[in-house]
C-alpha cells in the first residue's frame, strides 16, 4: 500500500479496499497475507529487503491515478530481484485505464473492478498451479499477448465478510490515534461530477448490475459493534461518497443505531 502524502504528516491511513479483499481471501483459502504499508519514501534496497524476508509468491499493490508510478517503480524493482515473483496491481487507477497499465508496465495481472473474488480465484490458481486463470474482473498479458478478463463487480455487499482490520496495524494509525474508527456503507456514487472518477466508473459498471450499492443495516451495526469492541473508539465516521443519499436508508439507521450502542 504506497500510502505517501507529500503534502501532510500523517500515520497512515486505513484502506477499505485492501482489508476487504484480504478478508475475502482469508474467509476462502488457509494462506498467509502480510501488509507492507510504506508511509514515506523508500530506496530500492529497503523495498527489496522487505520482500527477501518475506519470500511472496504473490505482490499485489493498489493505486490511485497519483501513487501509479510509485507502483510501476516497485514492481520494476521485484522483477528486477526476482522475475518469478506475479505482480498484480487493483484499485481505481488500473479500473479505468486498464490496458496501457497493462502493456507499459511490469505488472503481470491487474484487477478491474471490485477485487475480491478475482484475487480469491487468482491466489488459489497460482498457489495451486502457477496459472493465472480466466475469470472475471482478470487481465494479464503473456507472449506479447492481452487477455481480457473483463469486469468484476460485487452486487450484495451483505455477501461479502467484514473488512480486515487485523491486516494494519489499526491503533497506530492516524484517525484510531485519535479515538475515531472509520467505516464505509456503500461503494458507488450516482452523480457525473466532472472532478470526480466515479462518472467514469459508473459507465464502467454499467453492464454489471448497479454501481452504488449499500449494506443492510443489520449487517452495518454488527460490523461497527465487531470493530468497537476490539478498538474502543470514542468516534465513528462515514467515508462513503454519499453517506447521506438515500434518506429512507438513513433515517432507519439513525433509529437503529442508539438502540445497539450506548453514549
Amino acid at each position: 500500500f504506497p500510502d505517501i502524502s507529500h503534502y501532510s504528516l500523517h500515520a497512515g491511513y486505513f484502506h477499505y479496499g485492501l482489508a476487504g479483499v484480504s478478508a475475502f481471501i482469508k474467509a476462502n483459502l488457509d494462506c498467509e497475507l502480510k501488509l507492507f504499508h510504506i508511509k514515506k519514501k523508500i530506496n530500492m534496497n529497503v523495498f527489496l529487503n522487505e520482500v527477501k524476508n518475506n519470500q511472496p509468491e504473490i505482490v499485489a499493490f493498489t493505486a490511485t491515478t497519483n501513487s501509479f508510478p510509485l507502483v510501476e517503480k516497485y514492481a520494476r524493482w521485484i522483477k528486477s530481484f526476482d522475475n518469478k515473483i506475479l505482480t498484480v496491481l487493483g484499485g481505481v487507477h488500473v479500473t479505468i485505464d486498464t490496458e496501457n497499465v497493462l502493456l507499459d508496465s511490469n505488472l503481470d495481472v491487474v484487477i478491474r473492478g471490485d477485487g475480491e473474488k478475482p484475487m480469491l480465484e487468482l491466489a488459489k490458481s497460482w498457489f495451486d498451479s502457477r496459472r493465472i486463470p480466466e475469470c472475471e474482473g482478470i487481465w494479464y498479458k503473456k507472449d506479447g499477448k492481452l487477455f481480457n478478463g473483463g469486469f468484476s463487480a460485487v452486487e450484495d455487499l451483505d455477501e461479502l465478510p467484514y473488512p480486515d482490520w487485523e491486516l494494519f496495524d489499526y491503533l497506530n494509525l492516524s484517525d484510531p490515534k485519535q479515538g475515531m474508527g472509520g467505516f464505509m456503507a456503500s461503494r458507488g456514487c450516482p452523480f457525473n461530477c466532472g472532478f470526480c472518477a466515479n462518472n467514469i466508473l459508473k459507465k464502467i459498471y454499467a453492464n454489471s448490475g448497479p454501481f452504488l450499492r449499500r449494506k443492510s443495516i443489520p449487517y452495518l451495526i454488527k460490523e461497527i459493534k465487531q470493530a468497537s469492541k476490539r478498538y474502543k473508539f470514542s468516534s465513528i465516521e462515514f467515508t462513503d461518497d454519499l453517506f447521506t443519499l438515500d434518506k429512507k436508508w438513513l433515517l432507519e439507521f439513525c433509529k437503529s443505531y442508539p438502540k445497539n450502542f450506548k453514549y
